[in-house]
């Protein structure tokens, strides 16, 4: 009985986004590195190797901050997208939300649906949670700043 749904379409859909997550590169890394491996779980001593600072399990791309600040390239192969990529930066200590930008532009963070990104700072983990609202289709550079 068809409810409706389309649910081979939906796996269709779903595996072309996670192949094009798994197919992006991040480069030009400054300061600070991609992520290239981490635990594969909280409490496990068993690493998990990264791709691109990809970690498919949350779908986010890990990058290390040297002093706070970090900018990058990220770039979808050719002929996909990535719908709203999240980049993890390690070690980023300051309590406050940065500044970031995209492709030069300044964005608007956390005020509504239609903002650039939307930014989270975790005190316990040293970590920033950013995610650019966008299909990205072409290379842009993404400048974090204090």
């Amino acid at each position: 009985m068809n409810q409706g749904n389309d649910q081979v379409g939906d796996v269709a859909t779903t595996i072309k986004s996670v192949e094009a997550l798994n197919a992006a590169t991040i480069s030009d890394v400054n300061p600070g590195l991609l992520v290239t491996q981490a635990a594969k779980g909280p409490g496990t001593t068993q690493m998990k190797t990264f791709t691109n600072g990809c970690n498919d399990s949350s779908t986010a791309y890990y990058l290390n901050a040297s002093d706070n600040p970090v900018a990058f390239t990220f770039m979808p192969a050719v002929g996909t997208f990535v719908k709203n990529p999240i980049f993890v930066v390690q070690h980023y200590t300051v309590l406050q939300l940065p500044r970031i930008t995209v492709n030069g532009n300044p964005s608007t963070v956390n005020i509504g649906a239609d903002v650039d990104a939307w930014i989270s700072v975790n005190p316990a983990t040293n970590e920033l949670w950013a995610t650019v609202n966008a299909a990205v289709r072409t290379a842009i550079g993404v400048q974090i700043m204090v």
